[in-house]
């Protein structure tokens, strides 16, 4: 801000000053009996021959406090009594059993040669980890759980499976001694 500026906005408040000083104080000047305006705490001075004001006597009795009565409730911070369950409803009378026909003797059924239950295939207990190699000639790589093992396409495992693909991220196990079962397929980690 510049000096000139500066010297424009004292004159302002200035003025602003004396305009509300002029308003405070002229009235109270020109009030009743030339009063000293500052030692009346306003613009004009209230005499007690102007005022009709009856002033009633403070009853301190009134303000006391009386006792009041009130009934103790349940405690919150505890559990109340439990509810009685209600009476047990009386049982029906037991109905009285009905007389079953006697059964009949089974027929004999006729059976023809019993065939001997087909052998099943070993349930695959090994797991496939990944592969590794060129596309041509990939190896697949097992764990027994205690051994690793790694298989080419139609090698044997633990004489039991035989490897019959190899895909990217799967493998398919054939069953040694079970031509017509389809082959079992393993994902990585299965």
């Amino acid at each position: 801000m510049s000096e000139s500026q500066q010297r424009i906005v004292l004159a302002v408040l200035g003025l602003i000053l004396v305009v509300i000083v002029g308003l405070r104080v002229l009235p109270a000047l020109r009030g009743s009996g030339g009063e000293r305006w500052w030692q009346q705490g306003g613009s004009r001075a209230v005499f007690d021959d102007e005022l009709d004001v009856e002033v009633l006597e403070l009853q301190t009795r009134l303000l006391r406090a009386e006792p009041r009565e009130f009934a103790v409730g349940r405690d919150p911070w505890r559990f109340g009594e439990a509810p009685k369950p209600p009476a047990p409803k009386p049982k029906p009378p037991a109905p009285k059993p009905k007389k079953q026909p006697k059964p009949e003797p089974p027929k004999p059924v006729e059976t023809g040669p019993v065939e001997p239950p087909k052998p099943k295939p070993p349930e695959v207990d090994v797991t496939f980890l990944g592969t590794f190699g060129p596309a041509d000639r990939k190896i697949a790589v097992f764990f027994d759980g205690s051994a690793i093992y790694n298989a080419g396409r139609g090698d044997v495992l633990n004489e039991k499976f035989q490897v019959v693909e190899i895909g990217l991220e799967s493998v398919d196990l054939g069953f040694v001694g079970f031509p017509d079962e389809p082959p079992a397929r393993l994902a990585i980690g299965g």
